[in-house]
C-alpha cells in the first residue's frame, strides 16, 4: 500500500526533459495512480511552446507507457492564485481522479495555488531534483537553433524522433 492514492503532476513539458522524467519516475513510488496534466495544452509552434499537446502526450507515453494517465490542461490566465489550483483538482475529477497528493519539484509557489479548503485535503509531495543542470529554455533554444546534440543531452532516450519531426515541420513551413 502506497502513501497516497492519487497523485497529480502539472508541467508544460516543452519538451519533456530528464528533470521532468525524474519527477514522474518518483511519483509512482508514493502514489497508487499518477495523473500528469500537460499544461498550456492549447499552445504550440511558439518559441516558448514549440510542441503541441498531442506531441507532448506522446513523449510522456513513449517514456512512461501506461504507468501514468496523461491529460490536457489549457491555461486559464489566472496566475498563481487559489482558483488555478482548485481548477486543477476539479479537472482531475473529469479523469476519475480524486487527488490527495500534488507532486512537485522545488516549486514552492504551488502551495499558493490551493484555497485553504482544498489545501487541507491534499498533500504536497516535493521530489528532490536530480543533479543535472537543466534549463528548459536552453533545450528549446537548442531545438530552435537545430542543435540536435544539446537537445539530445537533456531529454530521455527515445524522444529524439520528436526533435527530428519538429525540424521537418519547421522546414516544410518555410518552403
Amino acid at each position: 500500500m502506497k502513501q497516497y492514492k492519487q497523485g497529480c503532476i502539472l508541467g508544460r513539458f516543452q519538451p519533456l526533459h530528464k528533470g521532468h522524467a525524474h519527477l514522474i519516475e518518483e511519483a509512482p513510488k508514493h502514489c497508487e495512480k499518477v495523473l500528469v496534466f500537460v499544461g498550456s495544452s492549447q499552445a504550440k509552434r511558439l518559441p516558448q511552446n514549440p510542441f503541441s499537446y498531442e506531441e507532448r502526450a506522446e513523449m510522456l507515453k513513449t517514456v512512461f507507457g501506461d504507468r501514468i494517465l496523461v491529460a490536457p490542461l489549457p491555461d486559464l490566465g489566472l496566475g498563481d492564485v487559489h482558483a488555478w489550483g482548485d481548477h486543477i483538482i476539479e479537472e482531475a475529477k473529469l479523469y476519475g481522479c480524486t487527488v490527495d497528493c500534488f507532486v512537485l519539484g522545488e516549486e514552492l509557489k504551488n502551495d499558493k495555488w490551493f484555497s485553504p479548503n482544498v489545501r487541507a485535503q491534499i498533500s504536497l509531495l516535493e521530489i528532490d531534483r536530480i543533479d543535472i543542470p537543466i534549463s528548459a529554455t536552453k533545450i528549446r533554444q537548442a531545438l530552435l537553433a537545430d542543435d540536435k546534440k544539446t537537445f539530445a543531452e537533456f531529454i530521455p532516450e527515445g524522444l529524439i524522433s520528436h526533435y527530428e519531426e519538429y525540424q521537418r515541420i519547421v522546414r516544410e513551413s518555410q518552403q
